[in-house]
């Protein structure tokens, strides 16, 4: 079990959600071709000034995170 952030978090969790990225991009980029609401929803998410980043900005970080953090752990303990 890893710890971050007072949270443990298994090896297998870590995988599913990796594992699941791709099908929900995937599922995104669907959604935003066949269903004008969906695509109308995230352009107006996405235009607003409040935020300035894209809707794949939020799923994609999470799994950027997990790289750098093990990053950092491989450089802490392979000195």
């Amino acid at each position: 079990i890893i710890v971050i952030f007072r949270h443990p978090i298994s090896i297998a969790d870590l995988e599913r959600y990796v594992n699941e990225h791709v099908p929900v991009l995937e599922e995104i980029s669907s959604l935003f071709v066949s269903n004008a609401k969906f695509e109308t929803l995230y352009r107006e998410f996405e235009s607003q000034k409040v935020c300035y980043l894209p809707v794949t900005t939020f799923i994609l970080k999470p799994l950027q995170r997990l790289l750098h953090y093990s990053q950092i752990l491989e450089s802490k303990y392979s000195t």
